[in-house]
């Protein structure tokens, strides 16, 4: 039977049991994604049962190239790489639902009767046993779900109570489903050592070092990506491991050992033309130069991290997780070089960039983020330089006013000028104003930009004739130390 006729077969409850194996109860459904696309022939058990189973770009600015608005507008991360999901692990064989749930039951049952009925030297045995481990790590998940619940309500009880008693802690309350998982891993130890010529012992190494890992067993893990690169040096989950051991020792951070095991990821990904795997680990080696503070060399692997998802997005190609090309890689590659572009001082240049990948709107919003880290960076001459750039760029943007304020307390922060700047941003935001109000010779903005530019306008000029009024105090009292320019009423 083949590997998707065996799942279908499970998936429909079709299967029979098996119970020569002493196994726990439920568990979550964590079969790797790329054996669900595997086209090797399962173990010969199934087939038994018979079953089948540019410069002053103000009209593009201000029409919004639509190109890249559709990326969600988050908080640009300013710590470290994002955190993305990879699909090792299809997620869409988890069905949280009390029906999945009792289908699950369902199949154990059937599994462990048909293991009733094979000898014990059956070589068939390994794929049910392997179907039982899966099933357990599925129910394991979801009664998790129902453990933490009753966790959370016994801790709110215990707050309402104001805090007497014993504080509930989580792990009396997880037993049920830490059994499940305990039983779903002792299934794949199973397979490993009672059946050595099952075909897919590759595969049961890589998940059972996969859940080992969610599970905490960290050193049990990294030993058995260990053992699957060694022992089977041509299985497609070597590069995966890889990822994973990289993963490892980048969170820990020992960055010699995350380089080594990423450029290997690559270099195995690209050979057998898995994107998500080679394209993930790249992103991830820019993150390991970008540590390294090599920021040109983070750069260059950013924009190679795009310019493959852009091919491959042109061409319709899907990669090994039957996906086209990914959004989130690009989108975060993107919002990462604004970090590495503010250590190479390169404002324009990011701005450029930007917005040929992602379109003007995006390389304005990514601009302004820029603004922001030169400000934490305390870069405040490069500050003033990007907010000037995003004004002549759209000086009827929403956020024109709140630039032209920043500016000034950028000024402030150099400890010169204050005033002069300060006295600079009123007329901009005068002139937000009496565009809104109609005023002759001021022209009016189109309706849909309107009321937000005036509200804050209105906001940002009454701030700013206090800014004048400190920037006099600070002639008077500070004049002899400072450059302040006399024009300053």
């Amino acid at each position: 039977m083949t590997k998707p006729a065996l799942r279908f077969a499970l998936a429909t409850g079709l299967f029979f049991s098996v119970a020569s194996v002493d196994v726990g109860p439920d568990g979550v459904v964590v079969a790797a994604a790329t054996a669900a696309k595997k086209k090797k022939k399962s173990d010969a058990s199934a087939e038994a049962s018979g079953k089948d189973d540019g410069k002053g770009d103000k009209k593009a600015e201000k029409k919004g190239d639509k190109k890249g608005s559709d990326a969600p507008r988050e908080e640009l991360r300013t710590t470290g790489p994002a955190t993305i999901q990879r699909d090792a692990f299809s997620e869409k064989q988890f069905e949280n639902s009390a029906k999945a749930e009792r289908k699950r039951d369902e199949q154990i049952d059937e599994i462990k009767g048909l293991l009733g009925k094979l000898k014990p030297a059956d070589e068939r045995r390994g794929e049910l046993v392997f179907r039982l481990a899966e099933i357990y790590w599925a129910k394991s998940k979801f009664i998790y779900q129902k453990e933490f619940k009753n966790f959370d309500d016994a801790y709110q009880k215990w707050v309402d109570n104001g805090r007497t008693g014993k504080e509930p802690q989580l792990a009396s309350f997880t037993s049920e489903s830490e059994a499940y998982k305990k039983q779903a891993l002792q299934n794949y130890a199973i397979i490993l050592d009672k059946f050595p010529n099952y075909p897919r012992l590759d595969e049961v190494l890589y998940i059972m070092a996969f859940n080992q890992y969610e599970a905490g067993k960290t050193d049990d893990a990294l030993q058995n990506y260990s053992q699957l690169i060694k022992q089977y040096p041509k299985s497609e989950y070597v590069s995966d491991s890889y990822l994973a051991i990289g993963e490892h020792h980048f969170k820990a951070n020992n960055l010699d050992k995350a380089t080594k095991a990423y450029t290997r990821a690559y270099d195995r990904g690209l050979e057998a033309k898995r994107r998500s795997v080679y394209n993930y680990a790249r992103y991830k080696l820019a993150w390991c130069d970008y540590n390294a503070q090599e920021f040109d060399k983070a750069l260059a692997k950013f924009k190679d991290v795009v310019t493959e998802e852009d091919k491959a997005k042109a061409k319709g190609d899907k990669g090994d997780d039957g996906k086209v090309a990914g959004v989130q890689l690009k989108r975060e590659a993107l919002n990462d070089m604004v970090l590495t572009y503010s250590h190479l001082d390169a404002t324009r240049e990011a701005y450029d960039y930007l917005k040929k990948e992602a379109g003007a709107p995006e390389a304005y919003r990514l601009s302004g983020k820029l603004a922001a880290v030169y400000k934490e960076q305390g870069k405040h001459a490069l500050e003033v330089d990007t907010l000037r750039l995003l004004i002549n760029l759209d000086p009827d943007n929403a956020q024109a006013p709140d630039y032209q304020s920043a500016i000034v307390l950028a000024y402030s922060n150099l400890g010169a000028q204050r005033g002069h700047a300060t006295r600079r941003a009123v007329p901009a935001g005068q002139r937000l104003v009496a565009e809104e109000r109609g005023e002759r010779g001021a022209r009016r903005p189109s309706p849909d930009r309107r009321r937000e530019p005036h509200a804050r306008a209105c906001h940002r000029l009454s701030s700013l004739r206090s800014e004048i009024q400190e920037g006099r105090r600070l002639r008077d009292r500070c004049g002899h130390l400072f450059a302040v320019p006399s024009g300053l009423p």
